[in-house]
């Protein structure tokens, strides 16, 4: 009896020791606590304060996580936060010097509420004092913002004080999401009030401005020389316009980094041959899907010699597939590919893709690119997998890429599994798979 009080007894011992070295995630080092804080970025901010509350140790990691991206978007609470936030930089000016980024929702850019008292006008204020104390700021998002309004010169409606704020920040990087084009002049003048902008990205409301006098995209515009990064939709109007007049005139001269939000249903194949021509040193494209019917007797992209990297988005039918390759092919090596490639689980039923198409993108694909960024999405509804399994359908990309299987993705599982990244030296590959209900002849 005694003995086994003392074996139960040295059991349970053991069992605490092992429970107390067992590591929990308030046991990891404050270091691996950072880095882990530094991916929850998108956390609400009482989330955040409530881990910090958990993980004391990580209080300044979280609290820079916090404040790296501040969003004033919500046009029901953007004036009172506005406000808070500038309470806590008077109270703390230490803490400005975390925010990295600012998004500014409609209602402060476009003047909504103006009759309020302590309205829109005092928000610009108050914003425009934060953008002041911000002095490691880099990223500014507009939204619905109309540089038209911001000639106002009194500043009875804040537009002179925050005019007086893009001046003298460092902000590097803007944002005009769903811009209220009014001319070309408007939106490059309104771009000279960030002396240190070099990155610009922009989608103008749809249809906005359309029937301007030719005269307005004519007349002579400011040069922005040092703008080296933009990137545009090509949905609307004024996108195709603008577009045409950045390829026309030396209005963008010295971009390296280009590349079109998706999605496009407009061909713009033309367009940006005429830009690759504008921009001889350019470094990155970055170009969405375009629909089938664009591609046929299309001239192919002739790319600068400095170009590393190449974004393209394609699918398994023949008209992208022969358009890439035949443009792979008549360029030089680009050292790094990033290629998205769609393919539908019906069609691996109902009819096969193009065999042809497909052997010449894996032969210039193979030849051409020295490093390969490779993600293969597949879509289909449940019922597919009935009749494919899904692993099957998985593997099929690297049954009808042999080329590019062999030379990039040796060494990986031929089974992948979703959402996991392989790497290699000389690739990486991640499947996605994508369930929906709307068959594959919708979405070409």
């Amino acid at each position: 009896m005694a003995q086994e009080q003392r074996d139960l007894s040295l059991s349970q011992r053991l069992k605490k020791m092992v429970i107390e070295e067992r590591t929990t995630a308030n046991s990891l080092p404050p270091e691996i606590k950072g880095l882990i804080t530094r991916k929850l970025g998108n956390l609400s901010p009482s989330s955040l304060s409530s881990l910090g509350l958990v993980w004391k140790d990580a209080w300044h990691d979280i609290r820079t996580t916090r404040f790296e991206s501040i969003e004033f978007v919500d046009s029901s609470t953007s004036g009172r936060r506005c406000w808070q936030l500038l309470s806590l930089l008077r109270s703390s000016p230490n803490v400005a010097t975390y925010i990295l980024r600012i998004s500014v929702g409609s209602e402060i850019c476009m003047g909504c509420r103006l009759g309020k008292r302590g309205g829109p006008g005092k928000d610009r204020k108050w914003l425009a004092e934060i953008l002041v104390m911000a002095s490691r700021l880099e990223a500014l998002v507009l939204h619905n913002a109309c540089p038209a309004l911001m000639n106002d010169v009194s500043d009875e409606l804040g537009f002179s004080s925050l005019r007086a704020a893009f001046r003298t920040s460092l902000v590097q990087s803007l944002d005009l999401s769903d811009y209220a084009f009014v001319t070309p002049a408007d939106l490059l003048e309104f771009m000279h009030e960030f002396p240190s902008l070099n990155r610009l990205r922009f989608n103008s409301i749809p249809k906005r401005g359309a029937q301007l006098d030719s005269y307005l995209w004519q007349q002579p515009l400011p040069r922005h020389e040092q703008v080296t990064s933009f990137t545009i939709g090509y949905v609307s109007t004024i996108d195709v316009k603008f577009l045409d007049l950045v390829a026309r005139e030396p209005i963008l001269p010295n971009v390296t980094h280009f590349g079109l939000l998706p999605p496009s249903q407009l061909n713009f194949l033309p367009v940006v041959r005429r830009l690759l021509l504008r921009w001889p040193s350019l470094i990155q494209l970055n170009l969405p899907p375009s629909c089938n019917a664009f591609y046929p007797g299309q001239m192919h992209l002739q790319f600068p010699s400095t170009l590393t990297t190449l974004f393209i988005n394609i699918d398994c039918t023949a008209n992208p597939l022969n358009y890439w390759a035949s443009t792979l092919y008549n360029n030089e090596t680009v050292g790094r590919v990033i290629v998205r490639f769609d393919y539908w689980m019906d069609r691996l039923i109902s009819r096969m893709p193009d065999t042809d198409a497909i052997a010449r993108f894996d032969d210039a694909l193979a030849d051409r690119a020295d490093y390969l960024d490779w993600q293969d999405v597949l879509i289909g509804s449940k019922r597919h997998t009935r009749d494919v399994p899904l692993q099957t359908a998985r593997n099929w990309v690297c049954a009808v890429f042999p080329k590019v299987a062999k030379k990039f993705f040796a060494g990986m599982p031929s089974e992948p599994m979703s959402g996991v990244v392989y790497k290699g030296p000389f690739a990486s590959r991640c499947n996605e798979t994508v369930f929906t209900s709307i068959p594959s002849y919708f979405t070409t």
